[in-house]
């Protein structure tokens, strides 16, 4: 097993550093994205059932969890833990 030099460890840590923005940006539209369909639906099943607000915020309540799952499972992947 070959020992990592200096140099190759700091290009790697440069290299995380740098994917940093784009890993927040993914994360945000994820969670903006799940977090919105779940809104909306629950917002649309409110109005046909006559139900405001109850449904809309069970839906916002269950898609904080979904979202950090979805955040998880893309990090867990990304980094191969």
């Amino acid at each position: 097993m070959d020992t990592p030099t200096p140099s190759d460890i700091k290009e790697k840590a440069n290299r995380l550093i740098s994917e940093a923005p784009r890993r927040w940006a993914e994360s945000t539209v994820t969670i903006l994205i799940i977090v919105g369909i779940f809104a909306f639906l629950g917002r649309y099943l409110d109005n046909l059932l006559g139900t405001r607000p109850w449904i809309f915020i069970a839906g916002i309540v269950i898609a904080f969890p979904i979202s950090q799952y979805a955040i998880y499972y893309r990090m867990k992947k990304r980094f191969k833990l």
